[in-house]
């Protein structure tokens, strides 16, 4: 592992603790999983406690979650259509 990233052939994240690693893919998958499990609403805050990511890295990839599974950021709230219907 330690390898490729050395070599720049993948681009991971880290979590908190160093133990994990994270595709960036991987990451808005999960942000995506972590709004449906908490009913279509959390709090952008809140998400590190579930998911062991900063909340920095989480606001880079917001974008990228909005576009790819319909949720809207709102009050920094992340939403999903489900949730608003």
């Amino acid at each position: 592992m330690r390898k490729l990233i050395g070599t720049d052939k993948i681009d991971l994240i880290y979590t908190l603790d160093g133990k994990e690693y994270l595709t960036h893919d991987q990451l808005q998958r999960e942000v995506s999983d972590c709004v449906i499990e908490q009913g279509g609403r959390i709090n952008v805050v809140d998400i590190p406690n579930h998911l062991n990511v900063s909340v920095d890295v989480i606001q880079q990839h917001l974008s990228g979650v909005q576009n790819k599974y319909k949720i809207q950021h709102i009050n920094g709230q992340l939403i999903s259509s489900g949730y608003i219907d």
